[in-house]
């Protein structure tokens, strides 16, 4: 069974970029992977233009679904696919936040749900 999740960016024009993402969306997997190894600028660029993604590790996408490029809506309209999770890399923070979709539906700093779920030796 797939923990489907979007991983997304905040444009300066308050829109978002963001791919779809199938297996093992959860911060313990997706969420730690993006906070130690993809959290600068250019490398959350890098894994956007990769496009939607089967799953993803340290070099980025793991496969391809669907071969869905990256789509830019609304930061409240984020594409219906049934992700559990939502990723969003804020450039003015230089920061992932992380929404549980099905959970609080509360936006969280990533950093904070991983030092609570999960050990970042």
């Amino acid at each position: 069974m797939a923990t489907r999740s979007r991983i997304g960016k905040l444009n300066d024009d308050g829109t978002v970029t963001s791919i779809y993402c199938h297996y093992d969306g959860y911060p313990e997997w997706t969420g730690r992977i993006l906070d130690r190894h993809w959290s600068t600028p250019d490398k959350v660029d890098k894994l956007l233009s990769l496009g939607s993604t089967s799953g993803l590790d340290e070099q980025g996408a793991t496969g391809d679904p669907d071969d869905e490029a990256a789509v830019t809506h609304g930061a409240d309209s984020w594409p219906d696919t049934g992700s559990e999770w939502q990723y969003l890399w804020i450039p003015s923070r230089s920061d992932w936040m992380v929404l549980e979709v099905y959970g609080t539906n509360q936006w969280h700093v990533l950093k904070d749900i991983l030092r609570n779920r999960v050990k970042l030796s």
